[in-house]
């Protein structure tokens, strides 16, 4: 009852945030790891903070300084590294389309966390009810694509482990990390997250490693550690 007047309460923001959050982030991701390396995409999709940064100025009415340009401008340094392999004019096409939905899905993730700090939906609601808006939306998008809804139990067996473990434990696992631990030192230990991504990737996936991806995401996360310590400041 509690959660069916909440969503009554909240109905247009839960849509719009579900749409974009958990429908339109989630088909962006995946479906850029079709068209591009695991390894880059995980790279790319690292950019969510520095979206956030920059979606902050206008939506949140966040002041803009030097440090917000020169963290965007890393942000971009390190994505221009990473696409290019090192090579700073040379952009290999294969994979663009890739690249593109990777760094979409960073942003459509980014704009859910600045409306959803905006609208302030609480938590713990809010996850079932995104989560079920972007479960609608892709069914919908699975009836269009005429994709078939049977799959092999290997595949659903990776799909229920998405789903419960990277989605719903980790978030709450989140949320209780920082209501009982120190932010700020939980925030630094965030930051090796896509780190820790690329051993799995090379270790499980056996996918080759650049340099310019390390140096392209070490880029990238100075520019989120140097916005992080603006706002402290």
């Amino acid at each position: 009852l509690f959660l069916k007047l909440f969503f009554i309460k909240n109905f247009k923001d839960i849509i719009i945030l579900g749409l974009i959050g958990l429908g339109l982030q989630q088909f962006f991701y995946f479906l850029a790891l079709n068209y591009a390396p695991v390894a880059q995409v995980n790279v790319l999709n690292y950019m969510w903070p520095i979206f956030i940064f920059a979606l902050s100025i206008p939506i949140l009415k966040q002041k803009f300084s030097w440090k917000n340009f020169l963290s965007l401008l890393l942000g971009f340094i390190g994505v221009v590294i990473v696409v290019t392999e090192g090579k700073f004019f040379t952009l290999n096409s294969t994979y663009l389309y890739g690249y593109i939905l990777a760094l979409g899905a960073a942003f459509a993730w980014a704009l859910f966390s600045v409306l959803n700090k905006l609208k302030n939906i609480e938590p713990l609601k809010g996850i079932f009810l995104f989560n079920s808006v972007g479960f609608i939306f892709m069914f919908f998008v699975m009836l269009i694509s005429k994709s078939s809804f049977l799959i092999p139990l290997k595949e659903a067996i990776g799909t229920l482990y998405i789903g419960l473990f990277p989605t719903a434990i980790a978030f709450l696992t989140w949320l209780k990390s920082l209501k009982i631990g120190n932010p700020v030192i939980i925030a630094n230990l965030a930051h090796l997250t896509p780190f820790i991504s690329l051993l799995f990737i090379y270790i499980i996936l056996k996918e080759e490693i650049l340099i310019s991806e390390i140096f392209g995401l070490i880029i990238i996360v100075s520019a989120i550690f140097l916005q992080w310590i603006n706002l402290k400041n």
